[in-house]
């Protein structure tokens, strides 16, 4: 290569560079280098410490939405739960939930066709804000598809998750694939994480008027106790649980068919 070569190559080169040093200056110079500090300092650091505090404080919120959430939205919603405005953390999942819930009901549809009339009124009255209708109705489709799924009553006395874990991997002759033991702790552990699920009306009472209060409890609305639970938001929790309990199934068919 010539010197002028050389020299054009360069230029070349600087024109790039540039202007993406340019836009890291700013960027930098814009940069809040004390809450950088204070995330730095106040905030998990590891993919386990993320799943404890914001999985963990989502699934006792009712939101079973964890594995869908980036990285940034992950961030976000920490900031959120350590400045301890739990509130803003619904709106915030609320907004995401629009968008990951959309193919739900054809996934449930498609994993258990008997109960597609009931499914598709019940996400036609979601869809219709007829919350006092939906939340019900996917509640007790909930109890069912775990029994037809996991051969288990959910709220048996015994019902505990490695319980379980053994009874639906004999039910489908699956004890030793490795890839449903990653799916059970994403979509099937959560649910035994949730206090919520199996929490009393009596416990829901105590909690009404405190930061610990859970906005859906499935006892009460089921016993008509809570007459506040028709929201946005609570429809969509359910949604989720019920996508959980699709995505385990399609798994094992997978499994089964490989």
């Amino acid at each position: 290569m010539t010197v002028r070569e050389l020299l054009d190559a360069f230029a070349r080169l600087q024109k790039t560079i540039v202007p993406i040093l340019e836009e890291l200056g700013r960027n930098l110079s814009a940069l809040d280098l004390e809450e950088l500090k204070r995330d730095l300092e106040t905030l998990p650091q590891t993919g386990p410490e993320f799943k404890e505090r914001v999985g963990g404080f989502l699934i006792e919120r009712g939101w079973f939405i964890y594995y869908k959430l980036s990285f940034g939205e992950a961030m976000a919603i920490a900031r959120l739960i350590r400045d301890g405005r739990y509130d803003d953390v619904d709106d915030f999942v609320l907004k995401i939930s629009h968008g990951v819930s959309e193919n739900t009901l054809d996934l449930l549809v498609e994993c258990f066709p008997n109960r597609e009339p009931i499914l598709r009124q019940a996400f036609e009255a979601h869809n219709n804000r007829q919350y006092a209708v939906s939340i019900p109705t996917m509640l007790a489709q909930w109890d069912g598809i775990f029994l037809d799924l996991c051969g288990t009553n959910f709220f048996r006395r015994n019902s505990e998750y490695n319980r379980v874990c053994t009874k639906l991997k004999n039910r489908y002759g699956l004890n030793t694939e490795k890839a449903l033991k990653f799916t059970l702790e994403m979509y099937l552990e959560p649910f035994f994480e949730a206090e919520f699920l199996k929490e009393s009306n009596k416990v829901w009472k105590q909690r009404l008027n405190s930061s610990s209060y859970r906005p859906l409890n499935r006892n009460v609305i089921l016993h008509g106790n809570d007459t506040q639970y028709p929201t946005e938001a609570n429809s969509y929790r359910v949604i989720q649980m019920l996508a959980f309990l699709a995505l385990i199934y399609s798994e094992i068919e997978q499994l089964r068919e490989d």
